[in-house]
């Protein structure tokens, strides 16, 4: 499995298979205040990016793979303030939510 799930968050590392999708969308599910880190994940089923865009999870640590963060951006997931390069020069952390257009292009939604 190379889904690691943790307290609050759940680490996705190398290559995650469509089997690993029901099981992440159960501890979604049973955590909604749960985040991913996505930095160790080289590539994701669609049904792993499916889970993703119905729940709309946070994420505490982006993607370091270009492909799965293309992915993730043309998914419409926000990956917040907590990771977000741009969120220093944002007004105020009400304005950084998943709606506010970030000038960053991991913040776009």
């Amino acid at each position: 499995m190379t889904i690691e799930f943790k307290k609050t968050v759940a680490v996705l590392d190398g290559i995650c298979a469509i089997e690993e999708a029901e099981t992440l969308l159960e501890w979604l599910l049973e955590n909604p205040k749960g985040k991913l880190n996505l930095k160790q994940c080289e590539h994701m089923h669609t049904s792993i990016l499916q889970v993703l865009m119905a729940v709309g999870p946070s994420l505490s640590a982006p993607p370091a793979n270009e492909q799965v963060k293309a992915l993730i951006q043309a998914a419409g997931i926000s990956c917040g303030p907590d990771v977000c390069a741009d969120y220093r020069h944002c007004q105020s952390k009400r304005r950084h939510r998943k709606n506010y257009h970030c000038s960053q292009s991991c913040c776009r939604v």
